[in-house]
């Protein structure tokens, strides 16, 4: 009437108390006398690992890394990405008219994005930002500095009631100052675009950097030699007639405008040695690969 039991069967039965007969372990009655049988509880056998997949996967992460890390990585470095572009744009737009204050709002922003998104790059990159960032600002402290003092000097020089040869002496002197404070707040503005992205080139982008910060200073230069002697001329002009007349100046200012388009030369260089820093990233030569968390095993006590 009933078929036999196997082994396997009786280790899972649910036995009758009243005739000992081993029914199966969900029934509620015994198939032989009826009686109500209380249910076996199922052994807790606790949290099973899977077989062969990293403890990474479990939360379905790329084997080997844990999956927050990873997308914070990849979220700095798009944002370096995103900062460089930013720069190139401010960097070309620099020493154009009226433009260059465009470029300067997209190159403050892009220097933001880099220096948020450093810390996958290593920390010689992250220690060159820093330093870029400083020295930038060093540099355009000079060149506030110094054309305080020049506006300071030309007040004070109209403003001073001496001799009209002693005016022009003063103004020229202030002039020349203003030239030469140019030159050294430039100089320093091109170290620090040398050394933001150094870290991420290879050897050919710091060749260009150090030819484009070479040609910045002979750009420089240039126009301080084009413009250094027109400037006693031109401030005699203004004083000629007795009073000053403005417009010899604002000629030698836009003059000086034009020639700042120049500076297009070095920014163009600069800009393609940053490009060149944006392709590696893009291509995934830098930032180095991200190193696998070893896999984790629980063991059975402390050691």
């Amino acid at each position: 009437m009933f078929k036999s039991r196997t082994k396997e069967d009786l280790s899972m039965s649910n036995t009758c108390p009243k005739c000992g007969y081993a029914n199966l372990p969900n029934a509620r009655f015994c198939a032989i006398c009826g009686t109500q049988l209380v249910a076996s509880p199922i052994p807790y056998q606790g949290p099973q690992q899977p077989q062969n997949i990293p403890p990474a996967q479990w939360y379905g992460s790329p084997q080997g890394y844990w999956n927050s890390a990873e997308s914070a990585r990849k979220t700095n470095i798009d944002r370096t990405k995103t900062g460089l572009l930013l720069v190139i744009a401010g960097i070309l737009l620099g020493p154009v008219p009226y433009a260059m204050y465009v470029g300067l709002i997209l190159g403050i922003i892009g220097v933001i994005f880099v220096i948020i998104g450093r810390n996958p790059f290593g920390n010689s990159h992250s220690n060159y930002t820093v330093f870029s960032v400083v020295i930038y600002c060093v540099g355009i402290g000079i060149t506030l500095v110094v054309g305080f003092l020049f506006g300071l000097s030309f007040v004070t020089a109209t403003l001073s009631g001496g001799g009209q040869t002693a005016i022009d002496q003063a103004l020229v002197s202030a002039f020349n100052d203003l030239i030469i404070g140019a030159l050294v707040g430039g100089a320093v503005i091109g170290i620090a675009y040398v050394i933001f992205t150094y870290a991420l080139q290879d050897s050919m982008g710091r060749v260009l950097l150090y030819i484009a910060f070479a040609t910045q200073l002979a750009v420089s230069v240039t126009v301080a030699y084009i413009v250094s002697p027109q400037v006693a001329g031109a401030v005699t002009q203004s004083f000629s007639s007795g009073t000053f007349d403005p417009s010899p100046l604002s000629a030698l200012q836009a003059q000086l405008q034009f020639l700042r388009l120049l500076g297009l030369i070095p920014a163009a260089i600069f800009a393609f040695a940053y490009y060149r820093a944006y392709s590696r990233i893009a291509k995934g030569e830098v930032p180095a690969a991200a190193t696998p968390l070893a896999s984790f095993t629980p063991s059975s006590g402390s050691g």
